[in-house]
């Protein structure tokens, strides 16, 4: 099946890469965005196995990696949930103009999730959002606990010190080493997914393995009280990361169910 390499200008000048699987005849799309990690790229076999999902059933579907990971440019220092979403909108901001393709629908997974729920609370060319293992609480995550651990204090001191040098780290999260800009951290104090959530206007699926230790049921729960238009699809046998081939096959039946039955409801 076709696919098209493509690259993009973020609002900082920098290329975004991608891959659109193509869906001869069809103008509708789903744009999927990856998880966090500097291995998490668009390349990862979940989110190329997600985007073939979609093509075989005859939907364009275009992963790309944010900036700072390759193969997209810029630092991975300087990565941020904001200027993820930023990167979406550019992305957005492109293929409205290239494929026009009606609402678009937002597939991402865990860390991506972020940036996705921030741009559909305020983008009326989203249609629906799938999101994979949402991260909804950016203040109790893995990497929020990290930072805090190697600086001996919380995020809002060390945002305030006057002695504190950015990038913070390098801090080993999974056996890889990361740094955090200001920006970052500052994105994890404030950013709150669960009041965008709540103002999201279309349909909203999460999915969630029930085997997930990242990603607590009582957040995605929450999100569910927030909006009558969230609905949540527990995966069995299935963890945070879908590695098995079995796992992401699993998954991506589910997203391709959930994008036709969101297209109904619209």
């Amino acid at each position: 099946m076709k696919v098209l390499r493509k690259c993009i200008r973020n609002a900082s000048g920098e290329t975004l890469r991608g891959d659109l699987h193509a869906a001869p005849g069809n103008s509708s799309l789903v744009i999927v965005c990856h998880g966090f990690g500097k291995t998490w790229n668009k390349n990862r076999p979940q989110y190329r196995n997600i985007c073939l999902a979609f093509q075989a059933a005859g939907i364009n579907a275009f992963r790309f990696s944010f900036s700072g990971l390759k193969p997209s440019g810029g630092k991975a220092e300087d990565s941020s949930y904001s200027k993820q979403k930023s990167d979406l909108a550019a992305v957005i901001d492109y293929f409205s103009m290239k494929l026009r393709p009606g609402p678009i629908t937002i597939t991402a997974h865990s860390f991506g999730s972020v940036a996705s729920a921030l741009q559909a609370a305020e983008d009326s060319r989203i249609g629906q959002l799938l999101l994979v293992a949402p991260r909804l609480l950016p203040r109790q995550s893995m990497v929020a606990r990290s930072i805090e651990t190697f600086c001996g204090q919380k995020l809002e001191e060390i945002v305030a010190s006057p002695a504190r040098r950015f990038p913070v780290g390098p801090i080993m999260i999974g056996d890889i080493e990361y740094s955090f800009s200001r920006t970052y951290i500052e994105d994890l104090i404030h950013t709150d997914v669960l009041a965008a959530i709540e103002k999201i206007r279309v349909p909203v699926s999460i999915l969630r393995g029930v085997n997930d230790k990242r990603i607590s049921e009582r957040e995605i729960l929450a999100a569910v009280a927030r909006n009558s238009l969230v609905t949540y699809v527990p995966l069995p046998d299935a963890g945070h990361s879908f590695g098995s081939a079995g796992q992401r096959e699993a998954l991506c039946k589910a997203l391709v169910q959930a994008y036709r039955q969101n297209r109904r409801l619209a």
